[in-house]
């Protein structure tokens, strides 16, 4: 399980190139390409590459990255097609990509088994731009649009019964360190009010489904994306990590479901879950003080705000820090810290 998760760590680290790490003054597009490489290498994969440089355009083509995990007796590898690192003349460096990038996660064993994860990495409108000292690399970045499609899944030495067969699944979203540019700051928080911190979003879910479509079938494949077919169901979801921090507040949490899909009438048409969710809410109150303060939400709002965090929610160790436990039971029963919400 943990080489799908890696796997979908290193796609997004691939695709979004937010990575807190070293840079230089007066950048070039080699110092930020190999700042990246850097970077990558010290999570440990394995980094290839073709580059040719043409003005002042370096452009990074034939993209690889893997990594072995010696517990699990796979390989995992990540290949993109290209992407340019542009030199703007003021010391900074704009990222380009196409419309459309084609990304190819690859897991393998020794046994000749494995399976390739073909993604579509979507963007409309995308500017990205590198800047900053030998301290401090920053990456800031607008889109219309990003999203991740699922363009095809195909297996080596493997066989799928579809309907029975229990598949596992991982889903890993990485956005560590993303910084907001100074000109944004100035904009919403001219005073300073708020924390300019770098933000982290860190999602790393796994589960397992029961698949009802071949994957390989593109009539079965259409008729489960118009919705004339269920893809399957969901059995188990766990979730190893969650953190949103940013504007001085942190949330985390972990926890477990499994479905009961036999019943859709305990939670409205939804399988009936059982387990529970852990989370903590550090400076949660103080941001909400500051956003008041700023005249950025109204205090009405800030109160059913407070009302709601303190119906789920309990103190806990240390200044402005909330906990909360969340259980669910198959008979339809929901609980906050121990009190019974339904």
């Amino acid at each position: 399980m943990s080489s799908c998760k890696r796997a979908a760590t290193s796609a997004a680290a691939l695709s979004i190139f937010i990575a807190a790490s070293p840079a230089f003054a007066d950048l070039t597009a080699e110092q930020v390409w190999a700042d990246w490489q850097d970077y990558m290498a010290s999570t440990g994969y394995a980094v290839d590459a073709t580059t040719s440089r043409s003005g002042d355009t370096l452009t990074v083509s034939d993209l690889s990255m893997s990594i072995a995990i010696p517990e699990e007796d796979v390989d995992v590898s990540v290949t993109m097609q290209e992407f340019s690192l542009t030199e703007n003349g003021d010391g900074t460096v704009a990222i380009s990509m196409p419309p459309v990038t084609p990304l190819v996660v690859s897991i393998s064993d020794g046994s000749g088994e494995g399976v390739d994860i073909n993604l579509d990495y979507i963007t409309s409108a995308l500017a990205m731009n590198v800047s900053g000292d030998a301290n401090d690399m920053v990456y800031t970045y607008s889109a219309a649009e990003v999203a991740v499609k699922l363009a095809d899944v195909s297996y080596a030495g493997q066989s799928v019964d579809i309907g029975t067969a229990m598949m596992s699944f991982a889903l890993g979203v990485v956005l560590d360190g993303f910084q907001v540019s100074d000109l944004i700051w100035s904009i919403i928080d001219a005073p300073g009010q708020l924390p300019h911190d770098p933000a982290t979003v860190i999602l790393e879910t796994s589960g397992l489904v029961k698949l009802f479509f071949d994957l390989m079938d593109p009539e079965q494949m259409v008729m489960v994306e118009s919705g004339e077919a269920m893809p399957g169901e969901l059995n188990e979801l766990t979730l190893h990590e969650l953190e949103v921090s940013a504007a001085g507040a942190t949330l985390t949490g972990q926890g477990a479901f499994t479905f009961d899909n036999t019943d859709l009438s305990t939670f409205d048409g939804l399988p009936a879950p059982t387990g529970s969710v852990d989370l903590m809410l550090v400076g949660g109150n103080g941001l909400l003080d500051t956003l008041v303060a700023m005249g950025l939400i109204p205090e009405e709002e800030a109160m059913v705000a407070r009302m709601m965090m303190g119906l789920f929610a309990i103190p806990g160790d240390g200044e402005d820090t909330l906990t909360s436990k969340i259980e669910v039971n198959g008979d339809g029963s929901i609980s906050a810290n121990g009190q019974r919400l339904r």
